[in-house]
């Protein structure tokens, strides 16, 4: 069963990196697929884990922006 569990997290990682759009869907199917008779520690960790990816890329594409800003402001443009 743990295999399982290990191929939803590295799909769902490879999705929140190439399609941020469609995390809310990997954590419902998440919280589906997780059984309700394991621990709620091991539900959290899970749902944090998630939600740290989301964050993390999130801050990635808010600095990557603020850089190519920074660069486009200081260009020297020339006058034709």
């Amino acid at each position: 069963m743990q295999p399982i569990y290990c191929n939803a997290i590295s799909s769902a990682s490879y999705t929140f990196t190439q399609r941020p759009h469609t995390a809310f869907y990997y954590i419902q199917a998440l919280s589906v697929a997780i059984p309700h008779h394991l621990n709620i520690q091991f539900q959290n960790l899970c749902i944090f884990f998630f939600l740290f990816i989301i964050a993390s890329n999130f801050l990635i594409y808010i600095s990557l922006h603020c850089i190519v800003a920074r660069q486009l402001m200081t260009f020297p443009f020339t006058k034709v």
